[in-house]
């Protein structure tokens, strides 16, 4: 009896050690995403689709569904001092232009409080992709925080974001066209009762 169970042993051995063996030489084979098996039910929904990233974070101020702002224009050839508020390089400090600006668009949101404007930060070139988000941003706290001051509604902003230099183009390399990026828009949605 002795001799039969070595020879049930080896058998048995060798089929959990082909087993083990199989198993750690497989490893990891690329294949297609598992997908959850479908269910059949009542309503069926589409697929979902994937995301399209966005440019910069975007803040909302504002409660409820809104539309998204229209795109940001890109660098004029000459000042807009009606729909920009322009910086010196590496500042977020609004000049007395810029203050004229914002005292003139606060006069009209608070005649209309049912308009509704989108503040977008632009920066130049100069410095890294990071650097310009952040300071377009602070750009853009600073319109905010000012047109605050001026008694503009809270809830009249539709969003505050920063591109940075996402959106300047490639040959933008002499002073002039860097002090022209260098703003944050001012994008106004009217409302509908006004004539």
């Amino acid at each position: 009896m002795t001799a039969r169970r070595p020879r049930r042993a080896v058998p048995a051995a060798c089929s959990i050690l082909l087993l083990l063996t199989a198993c750690a030489t497989s490893g990891p084979q690329p294949s297609a995403p598992a997908t959850p098996p479908e269910t059949p039910s009542s309503s069926a929904s589409p697929p979902p689709t994937p995301a399209a990233p966005l440019p910069a974070p975007v803040l909302r101020s504002a409660p409820g569904p809104l539309a998204p702002p229209a795109p940001a224009r890109p660098v004029a050839q000459k000042p807009d001092y009606d729909n920009n508020v322009y910086f010196a390089s590496a500042s977020a400090q609004i000049d007395a232009r810029g203050r004229a600006t914002l005292q003139a668009l606060a006069a009209r949101l608070k005649s209309d409080r049912e308009s509704r404007v989108s503040l977008i930060g632009h920066t130049d070139h100069l410095g890294s992709s990071e650097y310009n988000v952040a300071l377009g941003q602070k750009r853009v706290e600073a319109v905010y925080r000012e047109l605050l001051s001026l008694g503009v509604s809270s809830r009249q902003f539709i969003t505050r974001s920063s591109y940075g230099s996402e959106l300047v183009a490639d040959d933008c390399r002499d002073e002039t066209c860097r002090t022209l990026a260098r703003r944050v828009e001012l994008q106004i949605q009217e409302s509908e009762r006004r004539p």
